[in-house]
């Protein structure tokens, strides 16, 4: 019995529906009918209606001259001819010669009126602001005193339409405020298409000729309502081929630090969630003035060529610039360069982050444009210390991590004639070329420099010059979470030396490990202490490398470190190794400025430990030939230097005698040998103790051994034969 009523109830139901249809088609087809053979053909008796109807909706008096009706498609279409509408003070603020409506019949579904398409002919449009500062468009008047705002429902009502063209207007700018006569833009042509809340725009207007070319207005856009401003997103386009931004000032506000300027220009502006997220614009500025802060320094350029974008992003932004040149009326150039520079700050559980990339950059560029910039002034004061220079090319830099602790990062650039100035702790460099590739966890650094100049006070007693440097250094994270960097034979050349330098370091917590060697093949031994450590000895001894080492050629130099820099020099050869060794010819040593110098001689140079050593197997000293010299500083870290010198004499007695009346031992014998004259030889055997600090006395200890000598002892003393 159920299943009986549900079948009868439902072929009752489809038998009502398929009535409800018929007569709602019957009723459609009669609307539609009525409209077009009776409404329509008799549209101008409801004249006086629209206009009141109009003049309602707008809150402004509106006048037509005319009113026609016909059909576009299966749509009605109505042709409405010199339509005005009046603003407060009766005057004309909007005037419509033609303006053809297609009505859509979305009208019926949305309960009011919309068009498929809205179409005017050589409209005439007054935008206005009074001596208060209030702005009208069309005579409806704003609210506020900066922007244009009408009523909310008429401008989302123009949202609603489907079409809207306007051709050949023109729109007048009467600025009473300013006491500006009014200017006005012709051949005003413009389009909007909306659609299931897209909204797309082509505006073309042509300004007087005195400010510039015709503008280019276009724009993507998606929104609901102008209410919910948030909800809006999307694009806008503008182009303007020359124009005269000083020529503007007279009608327009303009930014109050822009003194002038001319040029093209196109732009790009990003909308996201209401708010201006993205620019992009490309630019050819002449002759422009214009201050970034007030408290800063004017920007005066002369020109200004390339593109130029900027991006706000989540915590962060991005900088970009595509063949970007301009040049200062001061002379300053900045070639074309294309650059980025993004920069994101810590947000949550992600960490801050970066990335720079640059074609081509001359860093003494840096401090020229940062002075026009609102950078910190903590920034400009680093690079105004370290004055960088040089050339930088295809560099791609980015990071995680902040200033303090850099948890990711690569990095890829070559790099040419660089410098930095010395600050503070920071070593100085000159002439610094090559490339560098690499990561947090590994990399390479490949140095081919000319005139390389390096200044490192603390590290070095002074700049070190090379003519040349070239080599490898790689670099990989080790397992405790240090580095290990690996010189791959780095050769170095200038006018002192030449060798290859080699070995590895591991960077820790400390001052790290070292295994390096250091092997040259031609060192001037007068400037052998400017490739030492300073702080491998104490002042004294460094002192005395300097001053002491006055002459010769080493063609086989070598130093050695192996071990924890902590304990260098490693004074006991304990827990490490800093040994310097070299062979040498025509070495002068001047071991203590009374002293006749030790020439010509061919040594052997030891430093290990705490010992200095020189020795030499023949040498001249004072126009005597002298052998198995050896000067040495036993202790090179005591706080009293004392420096040992032995050595043999074997020759013509005379030139023993002679070499004590030009040292000091001839003061310490009161000149007593100053007479004395011999024929013959024999061998001298000479120790010296000589403190460095000058304030002890220096020990002599020696003897002299003749051979059948003839002596003459001077005065009334029989002369000696067979001696």
């Amino acid at each position: 019995m159920l299943s009986i009523l549900l079948r009868l109830t439902a072929r009752g139901t489809w038998k009502l529906s398929r009535l409800f249809v018929l007569l709602s088609v019957l009723l459609a087809a009669g609307a539609l009918l009525t409209l077009r053979y009776w409404v329509l053909p008799q549209v101008e008796r409801y004249h006086t209606d629209i206009e009141l109807a109009a003049s309602s909706e707008l809150g402004r008096k509106v006048s037509i001259g005319r009113i026609e009706a016909d059909w576009h498609g299966f749509r009605p279409r109505l042709l409405l001819s010199d339509v005005r509408v009046l603003d407060e003070q009766e005057r004309v603020a909007l005037e419509f010669p033609l303006l053809r409506n297609t009505v859509a019949w979305t009208t019926f579904f949305f309960g009011e009126l919309r068009f498929h398409s809205l179409e005017l002919d050589s409209p005439q449009i007054e935008i206005r602001r009074d001596a208060g500062g209030r702005y009208s468009l069309g005579g409806i008047t704003s609210a506020g005193r900066t922007n244009v705002r009408p009523d909310g429902r008429v401008a989302d009502w123009l949202l609603h339409q489907s079409l809207i063209v306007v051709r050949n207007g023109r729109i007048v700018w009467q600025d009473e405020m300013r006491a500006a006569p009014p200017v006005a833009f012709d051949k005003v042509d413009l389009v909007v298409e909306n659609r299931r809340g897209r909204h797309r725009f082509a505006l073309n207007a042509t300004p007087p000729v005195v400010l510039g070319s015709p503008v280019d207005l276009r724009g993507d856009l998606y929104g609901d309502s102008f209410a919910d401003v948030p909800g809006w997103h999307g694009e806008f386009y503008a182009r303007v081929d020359h124009t005269d931004l000083t020529a503007w000032r007279g009608w327009f506000d303009l930014p109050p630090g822009l003194k002038q300027g001319s040029g093209g220009l196109r732009l790009w502006l990003g909308l996201e969630a209401g708010k201006l997220t993205q620019v992009e614009a490309d630019v050819d500025l002449h002759d422009v003035s214009a201050r970034l802060q007030e408290q800063l320094p004017e920007l005066a350029l002369q020109r200004m060529q390339g593109h130029l974008g900027w991006r706000q992003s989540a915590g962060g932004f991005e900088v970009s610039g595509e063949r970007l040149s301009l040049r200062l009326r001061d002379g300053f150039v900045l070639h074309p360069t294309t650059f980025l520079f993004n920069l994101s700050a810590r947000s949550g559980y992600r960490s801050a982050s970066g990335e720079v990339k640059v074609d081509t950059l001359d860093l003494s560029d840096i401090n020229r444009v940062l002075v026009y910039l609102p950078v910190a002034d903590a920034i400009k004061r680093k690079f105004a210390d370290l004055a960088p220079q040089g050339h930088v090319k295809d560099l791609e830099a980015s990071w995680q991590g902040d200033q303090d602790k850099l948890l990711r990062y690569k990095v890829r650039a070559r790099f040419d004639q660089i410098g930095l100035r010395q600050t503070g702790d920071l070593p100085g460099v000159s002439g610094l070329s090559g490339w560098i590739e690499g990561s947090d966890s590994d990399g390479q650094l490949s140095l081919d420099s000319r005139k390389l100049r390096v200044q490192a006070p603390g590290f070095l007693s002074e700049p070190l010059l090379f003519d040349r440097l070239y080599g490898k250094l790689d670099w990989q994270r080790n397992s405790q979470r240090g580095w290990d960097l690996k010189l791959n034979k780095v050769l170095v050349a200038n006018a002192d030396a030449e060798g290859t330098v080699y070995g590895s370091y591991q960077l820790n917590d400390g001052a790290g490990i070292a295994d390096l060697t250091v092997s040259l093949t031609r060192v001037k031994v007068k400037h052998a202490a400017r490739y030492i450590p300073v702080h491998a000895f104490n002042e004294q001894t460094y002192r005395w490398l300097q001053t002491g080492l006055q002459d010769g050629i080493a063609d086989a130099f070598q130093m050695r470190v192996r071990g924890d820099l902590s304990e260098f020099p490693f004074p006991d050869n304990r827990n490490g190794q800093f040994r310097i060794t070299a062979k040498a010819r025509d070495v002068a040593i001047e071991f203590d400025p009374g002293w006749p110098r030790i020439e010509k001689a061919k040594a052997d140079l030891l430093i290990q430990g705490r010992l200095l050593e020189v020795r030499a197997s023949q040498a001249e000293t004072a126009g005597a030939a002298v052998q198995n010299v050896r000067v040495a500083l036993p202790d090179t870290l005591a706080d009293a230097l004392v420096m040992e010198v032995d050595g043999e004499a074997a020759g013509p007695t005379e030139d023993c005698l002679d070499y004590i009346r030009k040292s000091p031992v001839r003061g310490y014998l009161n000149g007593y040998t100053d007479d004395f004259h011999a024929k013959g030889r024999g061998l001298l055997r000479l120790r010296l103790d000589i403190p460095l600090d000058g304030d002890a006395h220096t020990r002599v200890k020696g003897s002299y051994r003749v051979d059948d000598n003839e002596i003459d002892l001077g005065g009334y003393i029989p002369l000696l034969r067979q001696a």
